[in-house]
Formats: structure tokens, C-alpha cells, sequence
């Protein structure tokens, strides 16, 4: 005992097989309908083509494990079967806890039979043209044993004779033909939108970014939620097209069948063996013969009736017929009406079938209009996400939780002012020195200077130097003050070089002979200090010899 039984007696639809549960009913021919008694009037339709996708997620449940992806609608529809089947079938299930997925395995595995579905049905995913022509024919032979209509023969449309005869039959026959492969066309289509629809929603469940920070996390939910109203909404469109638009053709389809089966066949038969027996009449000698014989008796009773009128005793026992006015419409006898109560039926067939097609493109139009409200619903809905997502906040929030190294602290250096500027010594090489023009100390030829006019000549040099220095202009503010600085310094440094002795650089040591020269200046007795503006000589003399040494300090530059 299976929990799906056929059940005898009358169903919704003739011809459908029924099932016995209490929850679940066959509302169509490719249509289940899943309802829950604890909650009236919610009612979820299922294609068939889902209802075999949930049963192989079911066997590879068992078989396999949990393993995606998953049909859209699968523990919806699991979860009520088991909750209310009347049998030991019942389906896998599986939830997730801490992390891990857990498959139940309680009842009887479900088995496709149990569901009394034609495979045909679900042969839309067949591709091969062998295929697709062999579904079509079990297609055509399964529903038309449900509906007990016969298949369309029109193997006697070739052999009419009529030529208007035999062009309304082609219509007629392309007429079904095109009903044929609509239906085709609708079952396909459905379950496109139903693949489409399953894969949106096992997208919509792929868990993204659990260890990724909240900011993120919550832009990326919201792309899945998007994802889930689309595949909703795609389900919805599947199920109106198996019930609403696929159920228009199929229902055309019965009519159109059952006219050609009762009037059209029939008829049409009918006027083509009367044509062919009235063509064999009017052929062979026979008729030939015939026809020659009422040639004969027409004149010989035309002869009698003119002898009958010339005798005088004649008297006509009739009075003569009155003829029919021209203008009242003789009504058709024999083969002209039968003709024209086929056509008349035939006129009636494309009028039904042109307000089929309107009927489906209209019911077709606003089941795309929910669709494009809900992409306009996803456009505005991704774009209020957009606007909150804040991608500034993110990258502070990572710099606040990952600090990098402090700035290194750079100590302020004192503003450096005009006249502290213009003491300051240039570091660069120094230009060339040319000597002092003036009177040079004679020295003696073949031999080196003496001590003692070493020392002379060093003590004219110092005074010469001196008397410059002394005569330094006063600092000032103006911009030329640094340039008179300047020129002053290298005359003293070249009055200096003129008599041997060299500046060289801070890397360099003086030698013993310039130290002794220079120390004694340094315990000089200094002079009162003049105003603030004008350096004393002592003062150089201590920045000349600090500079040399490499021990000069910001101090010594300051007025």
C-alpha cells in the first residue's frame, strides 16, 4: 500500500488519474496541488517536472547524502507529505545544526510510480530530434486515451478531388498541427522558468562571507535576498504558465480535435464520396447512351405536345406555375448545404481559436508585469544598499582595528630670521681665491722664511684682516645686508690665503702651527661690545676658529 493510490470514480478533469492523500491532489494534467490543513486556503502548486526533481533529490538524499543542488519548493513539499501521508513513504529530509548537515531517513523511500505521472510529461528536457518526435507521440497517444478522442487522420485529405474541399482541410489540418506545437512550446517554457527558478533559489541559500566583517556581510545579504524574491517570483510565472496558459492550449487543443472527430471528418467525407459517385455516373457507355436517349425523347415529345395544342378539344386540367421572385435567395439542397454547414463550423473553430490567442497573451502580458515590478523592485532595492553601503566607514574600521606605527616626533627648529641668515657659513666649496691686490712681503730667494719674518708677515696679515673686519658695515634688515656679508668674509679668507695660510674643511684638522697661531686670539682681552648690530673682532675670530674645528654652534650666528 502505497501512501499515492488511483482512485476510481469521476475526478476534476476526465481522464486525469487521482491520487489519495490528504494533503496533495492532481489538479491538472502536469499540475499538483500542495495544501496544508492547518492553514486554509494557503495552497502551493507543484509541475510535474518538480515533483520529479524533488523525488530524485530524494533518492540521492538516501544514497548520497545531502548534496546540492536543491529543488526549489523541496522542504515545503517534504515536510507536508510526511505530515500528513497515509502510507509508510515518506521523504528524506535534511537541516543544519552547528555548523553540519543532517539527513533523516525516516519511512519508505518515495518512488516515481507511486505518483502515476507519464514521463512524457517531463520529456522537455530532451534534446535530440528522435527524442523530441518520439515524446511528441506518446504525448499525443496518452492524452488522447485520457480524453478518449481519437488521434487526427488525414490520410484521406490527399485523395479530394474539390479543390475548395481540399484546401480547407489543409487549413483545418495546420490549425491542429499549430495547436500542437504551442502546447509543446508552453510546456518548455515552464519549465525553463521553473530550472531558472531552482537555481536562483539554491544560489539565494550559498551562505557567503560568515567570517567576513558585518559592513560586508550585510551588502552581500541583501544581494542574496534579491536573489530569492527573483526565484520566487520566477517560481510563481512557472506555475501560471502550467496552469493558466499551458491548460488554454491543452483545452483548445481537445476542442479542436473533437470537431475534426464529429463534424469535420465526417462531413468532408461524406462530400468527396459524392463527388467521386456522381463523376463515375457521368462516365462510361452507359451514360453516354443515356444521354443520346433523352435527346431522342426531347424531340419527340415536343412534337406531341405541338399536335396536342392544335386540337380543339384540348382544354389544359392545370393551372400554369407561378414563378418565384428573382429577388428570394434560394435555399441550398444536398452537397451546397452540407458544404455550407462545413465551412459555417470551420468559421466557428478559428474564431474560438483567435480568442484563445488573446485570452493567453493577455493573462501571458500580466504575468510579466509582475515580473518587471519586481526587477524594478530589485533595481530600487540594490540601489538603497548602494547608498548605504559605506566604503569609507569600512577602511577606517579596518585601520581602527589594525593600527599602524606613530610618526616619528621631529623637534622644531627656531625660525631662522634675516640677520641670522646672513652669518650663517656657506658649506659649499669655496670659489677660487685670487690674492689682495696691494704690497706682498719680499721673501729671500734660495732660502726658506725665516722665523722671525714668518712672524712679522703673519702679524701684517692679521692686522690687514683685522682693519677689514673692523670695517664690516652694520647689519641691517634690508635684503642686500646678506650679500655685503658675504663679500666681506671671502676678502678676509683670501687676505688669509695670501700669505700661506689655508681654510680647509670641517673634516680637516688644523696643523700645529696654525693652532698656535690662532689659539693666542682667543685669550685676547676682549673690547667693550659695540652696539648689537655690529659684531666685534673677537667674536669672528672665536666663530673662525670653531668653524675650522668643526665645533661651531647656531649661537655664534646670532646677532
Amino acid at each position: 500500500m502505497t501512501a499515492l493510490t488511483s482512485r476510481p470514480g469521476p475526478s476534476s478533469l476526465s481522464g486525469l488519474p487521482s491520487i489519495s492523500h490528504r494533503c496533495l491532489r492532481r489538479k491538472s494534467l502536469r499540475t499538483y496541488e500542495l495544501m496544508d490543513p492547518a492553514r486554509p486556503g494557503a495552497e502551493l502548486s507543484y509541475d510535474v517536472g518538480q515533483v520529479k526533481e524533488i523525488v530524485q533529490m530524494d533518492k540521492r538524499l538516501r544514497e548520497e547524502g545531502f548534496t546540492t543542488p536543491v529543488p526549489a519548493g523541496f522542504l515545503e513539499f517534504a515536510t507536508c507529505f510526511n505530515q500528513y501521508a497515509a502510507g509508510p513513504e515518506r521523504f528524506a529530509t535534511y537541516s543544519f545544526s552547528k555548523g553540519r548537515v543532517l539527513v533523516h531517513k525516516e519511512g519508505r523511500p518515495i518512488v516515481w510510480e507511486h505518483f502515476m505521472i507519464e514521463d512524457w510529461l517531463v520529456g522537455w528536457n530532451r534534446d535530440s530530434t528522435g527524442q523530441e518526435a518520439s515524446t511528441s507521440t506518446s504525448a499525443s497517444s496518452t492524452m488522447i486515451q485520457g480524453s478518449q478522442i481519437p488521434p487526427p487522420l488525414f490520410d484521406f485529405t490527399d485523395s479530394i478531388l474539390d479543390p475548395n474541399l481540399k484546401d480547407l482541410s489543409n487549413r483545418m489540418r495546420v490549425a491542429i498541427q499549430t495547436t500542437d506545437e504551442l502546447t509543446k512550446f508552453w510546456i518548455k517554457r515552464g519549465a525553463i522558468e521553473h530550472q531558472y527558478a531552482s537555481r536562483l533559489a539554491n544560489l539565494a541559500e550559498t551562505m557567503i562571507g560568515e567570517a567576513d566583517s558585518s559592513a560586508l556581510r550585510r551588502v552581500i545579504d541583501a544581494l542574496r535576498l534579491e536573489t530569492a524574491q527573483q526565484a520566487m517570483k520566477r517560481h510563481d510565472l512557472a506555475n501560471q504558465i502550467a496552469v493558466d496558459l499551458e491548460s488554454r492550449c491543452l483545452e483548445l487543443q481537445l476542442k479542436q480535435r473533437k470537431h475534426w472527430r464529429d463534424v469535420y471528418e465526417p462531413a468532408a467525407r461524406k462530400l468527396h464520396h459524392d463527388q467521386v459517385r456522381g463523376a463515375r455516373r457521368r462516365s462510361g457507355v452507359a451514360a453516354e447512351w443515356k444521354q443520346e436517349y433523352k435527346k431522342l425523347r426531347h424531340s419527340l415529345d415536343t412534337r406531341r405536345l405541338q399536335s396536342m395544342k392544335t386540337n380543339l378539344n384540348f382544354s389544359s386540367d392545370f393551372s400554369p406555375l407561378s414563378e418565384s421572385s428573382p429577388d428570394s435567395p434560394k435555399a441550398p439542397s444536398g452537397p451546397a448545404q452540407e458544404w455550407e454547414s462545413l465551412r459555417g463550423s470551420c468559421l466557428k473553430m478559428e474564431m474560438e481559436r483567435c480568442q484563445f490567442m488573446d485570452e493567453s497573451l493577455a493573462a501571458f502580458l500580466e504575468t510579466l508585469s509582475v515580473i518587471s515590478a519586481t526587477d524594478r523592485g530589485s533595481v530600487s532595492f540594490i540601489t538603497q544598499w548602494k547608498d548605504l553601503f559605506m566604503p569609507k566607514e569600512f577602511v577606517e574600521e579596518f585601520s581602527e582595528r589594525f593600527p599602524g606605527p606613530k610618526p616619528i616626533a621631529v623637534s622644531t627648529m627656531p625660525p631662522l630670521t634675516t640677520s641670522t641668515l646672513s652669518y650663517v657659513p656657506v658649506r659649499k666649496s669655496l670659489p677660487p681665491l685670487t690674492p689682495i691686490r696691494g704690497p706682498r712681503p719680499q721673501s729671500t730667494s734660495g732660502t726658506s722664511m725665516s722665523k722671525e719674518g714668518s712672524r712679522s708677515s703673519f702679524q701684517t696679515a692679521r692686522d690687514t684682516s683685522s682693519r677689514e673686519i673692523e670695517n664690516l658695515p652694520s647689519t641691517d634688515n634690508d635684503s642686500t645686508a646678506p650679500a655685503r656679508s658675504s663679500s666681506h668674509r671671502e676678502r678676509a679668507h683670501r687676505s688669509l690665503t695670501s700669505f700661506g695660510i689655508t681654510m680647509p674643511g670641517r673634516s680637516h684638522s688644523r696643523s700645529q702651527s696654525q693652532q698656535k697661531v690662532l689659539l693666542p686670539l682667543a685669550s685676547e682681552a676682549r673690547a667693550p661690545s659695540p652696539s648689537p648690530s655690529r659684531p666685534t673682532l673677537s667674536k669672528f675670530t672665536n666663530v673662525f676658529q670653531r668653524s675650522s674645528l668643526g665645533r661651531s654652534d647656531r649661537s655664534d650666528y646670532a646677532t
